[in-house]
């Protein structure tokens, strides 16, 4: 500028990493679907998009041949009932269209170099979960927001079987004449209807029940439907129906002496009148929405059930009888099927590799594939973006998309996403394009397995000290440091962990990089003198959970103090079945104070907004009195008493609804500051990469329509917390929550 001279800049420009767009993969797991086949000789399954289908020999892996080698997706396969035939979806042109394929050199997959592949549908929208009927000559099939189709065997004929959508279960009878399913009735419950499959009549609710009823199953004989039962607290049952009145009177030495009857090709008989009164429950376990399947007589049934933290196979029979469990390990599989002869369970593992399970010895047997793939990362993405964009087209719960023209979205980051250099990156141009939305709930992630994990000590570190090595300031109670054996104290110095000193500057938690749940040796300086303690290290989930027991007692302890035990306390940290039966018991035990306060704040949502607000509403309607009793009023659990709900920003989705509904209904005073505003209700699918993908399906509205997305819970009365408040059972917000109730209690 000041000499006037014009001088050429150099620029270097540094690119990016870029993974390779070109590899060779070899995947031992990763599969994300499989389909037995009807003679139990072959295995069809899915990776990163392409199908395989693996010869058993004796029950064991044999050849495994790739059968489609395309640069599209392809999912939802299912066999033919009696054909060398699986029907399944691709993402050939833009969206995806009903497939078959077929060998055409040899008889069988497994020996064949030659496929026939014909589409068998094609229209601008999505279809998916195709099923063949047991004669073969039609499919029923999902389309779009989850409407059931019908049409033949070669894409003729198609039509919309019922008018409702939400569908998410379908069977069909042995005789090919009627569909069962199920669809989501009443909030996230489902219920299981019975259709002809020529839609000649309406659809038939079966089950009727307030309980999630789901994957109904029909028996071979057509003459029972099963399907799994399930609460809002965890509670997982296996039920079934009788189809005829005949068959519900008949006694049950006459059904243990009925043979299978699997060979049978029955005229399936339904007396709808009445029908839900012929449910029968064959067990309950311990499950949420886990997946259960049948053998193909459906005289087994196979349920994924938890016990002692562990996710594994159970069996039972269809009477009830001979319940054990057959995989061990948390196997936590996606999905399973039970062997024709009622002796093996096949399941695809949470890793996604194959295994089948014995049922007499509770051994597992791995059905292991090695096939060896190349990616075009490109082409790859591509198909991801498109198949992510078409999961919220169909899915998003706002069909004006807020505003935005989603096919324009598309458009715009198309390219974007093509040309990405990582995967990173790749999800970054997703998570833009998602993000026009300008909504919650919406994201694509890949979960991480491994790596490294921190372990904890239990103590809180005090930040003022300079000098070398650690000062405690806090131990957390019931964490490793609190050892009456161990002897640390609140003012010790940790010098080093397993003989490296920690200096001023070090980060002191680098000293325990993968130490969780191991022991270290700890250099400590207590009251001027030095010594050697050895201590075990937690996870830092472990202490994460101990931090928020001890502060949710130290507040409630804090309430009973400042109130002389007339206001209680209760924390709700999510809302999940866990909390919900908590809520119940720290609520039976509040019983008897004057004034409740509920304290939500840090609560990242759930599904149990219903279930608090219909207990805290019930109202008393008459009482009892034993003789020289006082009187005992029912609802005999409610809570009529004066209320304060404390919320914060930190309350999200389901933590959102129920202080709406709280202040709906009037059911007490809210204070803290708004809420978050994110509120859709979400599931998440998993993409053909491996990535996971959520859609935001079901919106929530106020009575007045106004949308809780995006419109923070106001409370009644603001009071925010300062930083330094945090993890206080001092902070203004509690305390101002029992200047409220001791004012309307009196002093």
């Amino acid at each position: 500028m000041r000499s006037g001279e014009n001088k050429q800049l150099r620029i270097t420009a540094t690119e990016d990493y870029q993974e390779e767009p070109y590899v060779i993969e070899t995947f031992t797991r990763n599969a994300s679907e499989f389909s037995l086949s009807p003679d139990e000789k072959e295995i069809a399954f899915v990776v990163r998009g392409d199908i395989f289908v693996m010869s058993l020999k004796d029950g064991m892996p044999d050849d495994i041949t790739r059968i489609t080698e395309t640069p599209f997706i392809e999912k939802d396969i299912s066999w033919h009932p009696e054909k060398e035939m699986l029907v399944y979806t691709a993402l050939e042109d833009g969206d995806f269209d009903i497939h078959c394929i077929e060998p055409r050199d040899e008889e069988k997959f497994a020996n064949a170099f030659l496929f026939s592949v014909q589409k068998i549908l094609e229209t601008p929208e999505t279809e998916y979960r195709p099923v063949f009927s047991p004669d073969g000559k039609r499919i029923a099939f999902q389309k779009h927001r989850r409407e059931l189709h019908v049409m033949n065997y070669d894409g003729s004929g198609s039509r919309k079987l019922v008018e409702e959508s939400d569908v998410l279960w379908i069977d069909w009878s042995p005789d090919s004449k009627w569909i069962t399913y199920s669809r989501t009735t009443l909030g996230w419950r489902e219920d299981i209807f019975v259709v002809p499959a020529d839609g000649s009549r309406m659809p038939v609710n079966i089950s009727n029940h307030p309980n999630d009823d789901y994957k109904p199953m029909w028996s071979s004989d057509g003459r029972r439907i099963a399907f799994a039962s399930r609460d809002a607290i965890g509670s997982l049952w296996m039920k079934y129906i009788f189809l005829t009145i005949q068959d519900e009177e008949r006694d049950k030495e006459y059904w243990e002496t009925q043979a299978d009857t699997l060979d049978i090709d029955p005229a399936v008989r339904i007396d709808f009148e009445d029908i839900e009164e012929r449910t029968h429950t064959v067990t309950k376990v311990d499950g949420f929405y886990n997946y259960v399947a049948q053998s193909p007589d459906g005289k087994q049934y196979a349920i994924l059930a938890e016990n002692q933290g562990s996710m594994d196979i159970w069996t039972v029979d269809w009477l009830g009888k001979a319940l054990q469990r057959v995989t061990t390990g948390n196997v936590n599989p996606k999905e399973f099927t039970v062997s024709k002869d009622k002796k093996k369970i096949y399941y695809l593992s949470r890793m996604g590799t194959l295994a089948h399970a014995d049922i007499a010895t509770a051994k597992s047997t791995s059905l292991g594939f090695n096939v060896q793939m190349g990616i075009d990362r490109h082409t790859e993405q591509e198909q991801v973006f498109t198949e992510a964009w078409w999961a919220l087209q169909d899915g998003f719960y706002d069909s004006d998309f807020h505003g935005v023209d989603w096919r324009e979205a598309y458009e715009k980051y198309h390219d974007l996403a093509v040309h990405a250099r990582t995967t990173r990156e790749f999800h970054g141009v997703v998570s833009q394009m998602i993000g026009e939305l300008n909504a919650s709930h919406l994201a694509i992630y890949q979960k991480r397995r491994g790596g490294e994990r921190t372990g904890e000590l239990g103590i809180v570190y005090d930040s003022d000290y300079t000098g070398p090595g650690v000062r405690i300031k806090r131990i957390i109670p019931e964490s490793p440091a609190d050892n009456v054996e161990k002897g640390l104290e609140i003012g010790d110095i940790i010098l080093a962990i397993n003989g490296k000193r920690i200096e001023s500057d070090d980060n002191f938690y680098a000293f325990l990089v993968n130490k969780n749940d191991k022991e270290v040796m700890l250099e400590v300086l207590q009251r001027g003198k030095k010594r050697n303690i050895k201590l075990q290290c937690d996870d830092p989930d472990v202490i994460w959970r101990l931090v928020y027991k001890h502060w949710q007692k130290s507040n409630r302890d804090h309430v009973y103090a400042a109130s002389d035990d007339r206001i209680g306390y209760l924390y709700i940290p999510s809302m999940g079945s866990r909390s919900l039966r908590r809520f119940e018991q720290d609520l039976y035990r509040e019983l008897d104070k004057e004034a409740l306060i509920i304290d939500i704040r840090y609560n990242g949502g759930g599904n149990i907004h219903d279930e608090l607000l219909n207990i805290l509403r019930r109202t008393a309607y008459m009482y009892s009195v034993e003789r020289d009793g006082s009187r005992e009023y029912n609802s005999l659990f409610r809570w009529e008493k004066p209320i304060v709900l404390i919320i914060n920003e930190y309350c999200y989705s389901d933590a959102e609804i129920f202080p709406a509904g709280f202040k709906e209904l009037g059911l007490g005073t809210v204070i803290g500051v708004p809420t978050y505003g994110a509120v859709i209700g979400t599931n998440d699918i998993e993409l053909s990469d491996g990535s996971y993908f959520r859609v935001p399906g079901t919106g929530w509205f106020l009575l007045t329509g106004e949308n809780l997305e995006n419109t923070p819970v106001e409370p009644d009365i603001f009071v925010e917390n300062a930083p330094e408040d945090d993890g206080s059972s001092t902070d203004p917000q509690l305390l101002k929550a029992i200047d409220i109730l001791q004012e309307i209690i009196g002093e």
